[in-house]
């Protein structure tokens, strides 16, 4: 007896039938395992250079997908995304910024082979006015980026991106993504890196930039003095570690990519407590002095340094050395030459070659 057999695919199963000389026929039904790959989104943020209130909103699709099948939503609107480049499977979408606010960013997408993937960020916009300071957080409460009034020339947005990582992102002939930097390691888990898109700002601008490290999984055992912030394509900027407010704070020239990271080496000191104890001054607030109250065990050079909220130096009360034993410093609030400062946020630094030490301070006019 022979038995021709006609298999056809159906859905995920291999259909079979069986005839016999005599017609008779009987029908089994096979599993075949069809192993599909999942999808994966990877989802990026730039700035328009030459339209600076738009966003450039790029997704990579780890196969093709269908244009009814892509969901990018901005700030709770739907955004379109087309296909920019199909050999890497590139979709883009623009936004335009209208305002200050926090954009939470998702795009999602469903393969033909039904696997599905979603992407998120968010994004921190300000419509900077012309001679009025800047305090801007990102969206994840992460990074900080300030200015002074005298540093914004004119109108304008300026918005913190988390970065992902250039390398995640492939080339397009038509859009460039930024080089992946080699030095160091990174500080904590992704993203530990943010970029400032900005051009209404001053030729010479004293910009102060913040991460608050106590909000990455930092690696066991590394030193809060070797935590630094990086100004890609610029370099390592000189850091000031603050254990009081867990933050790694430097002074940059310009807006950018910038990164936590940890050297080999310190950039940032803090505190040896066996050699200098820096007490909270009282009273804090204040108004019109506070005391200043600090311990050293050796005698030693002192630096005592007040800096405001940008990160610049107010006032300089101590650059000497110093005995050994308890000091207390009467500070009325003014600057080396005797100018009264203005109510606000202050920190004082003491520094010695032991490390160095910061209390917050508020003055209150």
């Amino acid at each position: 007896m022979t038995l021709p057999l006609d298999g056809k695919p159906a859905g995920d199963f291999v259909t079979a039938t069986a005839t016999d000389a005599e017609s008779n026929t009987s029908e089994f039904s096979h599993c075949a395992a069809v192993e599909i790959a999942p999808l994966v989104l990877t989802l990026g943020v730039l700035r328009n250079p030459f339209l600076g209130q738009f966003l450039d909103i790029y997704m990579v699709a780890s196969t093709e997908l269908d244009t009814q099948s892509v969901a990018l939503t901005v700030g709770g609107e739907d955004v379109p995304m087309a296909l920019a480049d199909s050999a890497v499977n590139l979709w883009k979408g623009d936004y335009e910024i209208t305002g200050s606010a926090t954009l939470p960013i998702e795009v999602c997408a469903t393969s033909p082979a039904d696997s599905s993937d979603c992407a998120s960020t968010s994004v921190a916009a300000l419509f900077a006015k012309r001679g009025e300071p800047v305090d801007l957080w990102s969206g994840d409460h992460r990074f900080r980026f300030l200015l002074s009034a005298g540093d914004v020339a004119k109108d304008g947005i300026i918005v913190i991106i988390p970065s992902t990582d250039p390398r995640s992102l492939p080339p397009s002939p038509k859009e460039k993504f930024p080089a992946p930097v080699v030095s160091d390691s990174a500080a904590g888990d992704s993203p530990a890196a943010y970029t400032v898109g900005a051009s209404n700002l001053a030729e010479q601008s004293a910009i102060t930039v913040e991460f608050r490290y106590s909000d990455f999984a930092l690696p066991p055992g590394t030193e809060l003095s070797q935590l630094y912030i990086q100004h890609v394509g610029v370099g390592r900027r000189p850091s000031v570690v603050d254990p009081i407010d867990e933050v790694v704070r430097a002074t940059v020239e310009k807006p950018g990519r910038f990164e936590l990271r940890i050297g080999s080496t310190g950039a940032g000191r803090t505190a040896d407590a066996r050699f200098l104890r820096l007490d909270p001054n009282y009273p804090n607030p204040f108004n019109p002095s506070t005391m200043i109250q600090y311990e050293l065990q050796t005698s030693q050079h002192v630096r005592l340094t007040v800096y405001d909220a940008l990160g610049r130096r107010a006032a300089q009360l101590i650059d000497e050395i110093v005995p050994a034993g308890v000091h207390r410093l009467p500070w009325n609030a003014t600057t080396g030459s005797g100018r009264a400062l203005a109510s606000g946020v202050y920190f004082l630094r003491l520094e010695t070659s032991h490390g160095e030490a910061t209390r917050k301070v508020v003055l209150v006019r």
